[in-house]
């Protein structure tokens, strides 16, 4: 045990005062009485008037005595050292993705990891300093490093939980680069439910003391996994909507799956999901042509945000695609074979001389195919490459390679869902390189033939491979490749029919006439003024809570132009999995977690203190008692 104030032992000082105000003499008043009978207790403590008396035991003095030890024990500030953090530096990366709103803890996961860490805080020895970083769909630096305790107080009270997937990456990145900073590394502490795998490949060389502390106890949770809209290929072209339930309990449950239509009840079913089990639902209405829908599970459970789930459904508009090549007939005419798709053409001369001189506008079109044909300026939009890449994401194609062997795709893709490869012969390819954040869907034993990329400003697919160069669009799974390439594309920022976003995603609006100005309804009521243009897109990424989102463009005059509705969704599984993980993996350690909240030096002197205040409390009724009797 060490002292923060040792001097403030120089107060134990008044202990003697104390002790020589019970050996001072009395000062007596002389008095005339006619009889001592009733004073017997005067003459026998007449032994005062001495200037000194002798010391004799007396519960009070000891009680006095021990009150004024504590408070000068108190004063001194005496704290126990502990070993997790030993003073300096402390990074704190406080999770505020969706499951931490659950209420297996009371009130909520997030308002736990709160509170240990305020009381972190509190502990903070002098000199020591922290730094607060949350991480939900993104990271933000939530307090700088700082030994200021009210700014970490502020910042932590401002923090608010999130509907969002996890992204821990980007706050270990962060916390990365400032502990190259410091002078010693600092200490990192993760404060989350631990279902966080996306940081389990992460390269960590420095010597850095990473702790785990877990936050949730229980695992009752079912949730929505799926949620999709299609239209149905018949003559009346209604909507039929998709979902999947499932249960992520040690139980089984029944749960309640409602289907609502335009804020009405339209179908109601019950489902028994074992543990682990999930469950695939169909909703057939005619006459469901547009509108939003919402699913909705009628339980109680700890995870309430993956219990709804929306689509907005619009009406049906033919799809404007941009062909871009000098050899694309082929191409062309397995486009058109879709009924909803309305292709245009421009070959490739034409094309790189508009993107010259700034007068191409790609925004006309909600996709642009490139045919054998590399745009030189950085694209935003939704594209489709044959062999060809998209400048400026880091995609690069280099040497040819001779018949690549199909080896593995993602059937689980949107863009290859039902697509089959065992039967595709590729006589050439050339070798792609993919940017981290894009996905393979499709690799040969040389490398990625088929990637996707999913993230602002751009969204692709990218073949590395002519069609003309493999027997493929002699297969089925080529135009079932184009259909889900189309719908998986049309649908990015949920502008597509039948559309929906994750939580956290960013909206892309389009663009807008000159003088309009563009309002954004949240889920939570609160509007929001974004600034739109006519010479680009606008983008919009306060999308963290789920609902929906209404977007209201007006002219100048204040008149409406058009409006527009987004559905912002969960629909993550590994979200709704809130089982909170033993053991967090990062880079190629293994962390255990821990559940005691001590990280720092803790000072006693409140504890000291409420013992003194005690003792005064107990001294006060014993003299009370003394005098009464």
């Amino acid at each position: 045990m060490t002292f923060l104030a040792a001097t403030s032992f120089a107060l134990a000082g008044l202990i003697p005062l104390i002790v020589l105000m019970y050996i001072l003499k009395l000062k007596r008043r002389p008095a005339v009485v006619p009889s001592t009978y009733l004073w017997r207790k005067t003459i026998e403590d007449m032994r005062v008037n001495a200037p000194f008396q002798r010391l004799r035991k007396s519960l009070l003095l000891l009680l006095q005595i021990l009150t004024v030890a504590l408070l000068v024990f108190a004063l001194a500030r005496p704290i126990l050292p502990l070993k997790a953090t030993q003073g300096r530096a402390l990074i704190l990366l406080v999770d505020v993705s969706a499951s931490m709103q659950a209420t297996d803890v009371d009130p909520t996961r997030f308002e736990l990891a709160r509170a240990v860490a305020l009381e972190i805080v509190d502990e903070m020895a002098p000199g020591d300093q922290m730094m607060v970083i949350s991480f939900g769909a993104r990271a933000r630096i939530a307090c700088p490093m700082t030994s200021d305790r009210s700014a970490l107080r502020g910042a932590l009270s401002l923090l608010q939980c999130e509907d969002t997937p996890t992204n821990a990456r980007e706050a270990m990145m962060i916390a990365l680069s400032v502990a190259k900073a410091q002078k010693a590394p600092p200490d990192i502490v993760f404060l989350s439910d631990g279902n966080i795998p996306d940081i389990a490949d992460m390269d960590i060389r420095d010597e850095l003391s990473i702790s785990y502390m877990i936050v949730g106890l229980g695992m009752r949770n079912a949730g929505i996994t799926t949620l999709d809209a299609r239209r149905r290929q018949d003559a009346a072209r209604d909507f039929d909507i998709f979902a999947a339930v499932k249960n992520f309990d040690a139980l089984p449950m029944d749960v309640p799956v409602e289907l609502f239509v335009n804020d009405k009840l339209a179908d109601a079913r019950v489902v028994s999901i074992q543990p682990g089990a999930q469950e695939s639902l169909v909703f057939r209405k005619p006459g469901l042509q547009e509108g939003i829908v919402e699913v909705r599970l009628g339980l109680t459970d700890d995870l309430a945000t993956d219990n709804h789930a929306w689509s907005v459904l619009r009406k049906e508009e033919p799809l404007k695609l941009l062909v871009v090549g000098d050899d694309s007939e082929f191409l062309q005419k397995a486009l058109n074979l879709h009924e909803h798709v309305k292709v245009f053409t421009m070959n490739a001369a034409d094309f790189l001389a508009g993107e010259q001189a700034g007068s191409l506008n790609l925004d006309d079109y909600d996709v642009v195919v490139m045919d054998n044909v590399s745009p030189v300026l950085p694209v935003a939009g939704t594209f489709m490459f044959f062999n060809a890449v998209p400048p400026g994401l880091g995609f690069s194609l280099g040497e040819e390679i001779k018949k690549p062997y199909i080896l593995d795709w993602d059937r689980t893709h949107p863009v290859l869902r039902y697509v089959d490869f065992s039967n595709v012969t590729v006589a050439q390819s050339r070798k792609l390189t993919v940017p981290e954040g894009a996905k393979v869907i499709c690799e040969s034993r040389h490398g990625p033939l088929i990637a996707v990329y999913d993230q602002e400003p751009a969204h692709c697919v990218v073949t590395a491979f002519d069609t003309y160069s493999s027997d493929w669009p002699l297969r089925l799974s080529f135009p079932l490749f184009l259909a889900n390439s189309l719908g998986w594309l049309s649908w990015r920022a949920g502008e597509g029919e039948g559309a929906q976003l994750r939580a956290g995603d960013v909206i892309r609006l389009p663009r807008s006439a000159p003088d309009t100005k563009a309002t954004i309804k949240c889920p939570d009521g609160a509007e929001r003024e974004v600034e739109v243009s006519a010479e680009r897109a606008a983008f919009f990424g306060a999308t963290e809570r789920t609902g929906l989102y209404f977007l209201t463009r007006t002219a100048g005059d204040g008149s409406a132009v058009a409006t527009q509705s987004y559905a912002a969704n969960l629909t993550n599984a590994a979200e709704s999995a809130i089982q909170p993980a033993e053991n967090l993996r990062v880079g190629y350690d293994t962390i255990g977690g821990k559940r005691t909240v001590a990280l720092t030096d803790k000072e006693l002197w409140r504890y000291i203190a409420l013992g003194a205040f005690l003792l005064l409390l107990l001294e006060w009724y014993v003299y009370n008692r003394r005098v009464i009797m």
